[in-house]
């Protein structure tokens, strides 16, 4: 589970829980994901976008199972939805790809990075 920025840049990674949970329950039980559903989250503000003058919230992506809040934005469920909303499936299924293989590109630099240094540390 990560939360990054527009531009890719993780601003918070959580990694090596058990597989048996779901990022939903883990998530409920962080003191971060505590104070996102409560919304008391200082980021949370609306803020502007850069270069522009739209005032806008930060959202997370998520799946189904985290619960929906102004701030938080899933799928909508079911099949054979109007075009809009299918349209709206795809993108915000595509930037969870998206994110996901960057994280993913990213622990595996920073294993190899990791497993480098110990191997040769007067480099």
């Amino acid at each position: 589970m990560a939360c990054c920025g527009a531009d890719y840049t993780f601003t918070w990674v959580d990694v090596g829980d058990y597989g048996w949970k779901n990022d939903a329950s883990i998530f409920s039980n962080l003191v971060f994901g505590k104070m996102i559903i409560k919304n008391n989250a200082i980021f949370l503000e609306k803020q502007r976008l850069p270069g522009t003058d739209v005032v806008t919230l930060c959202v997370f992506v998520t799946d189904t199972a985290f619960p929906l809040k102004e701030c938080i934005m899933k799928l909508f469920p079911g099949h054979d939805l109007p075009v809009e909303q299918t349209i709206f499936n795809y993108r915000l299924t595509r930037a969870r790809r998206t994110i996901k293989i960057h994280l993913r590109y990213s622990l595996h630099i920073g294993k190899y990075i990791t497993k480098h240094y110990l191997e040769h540390p007067a480099l």
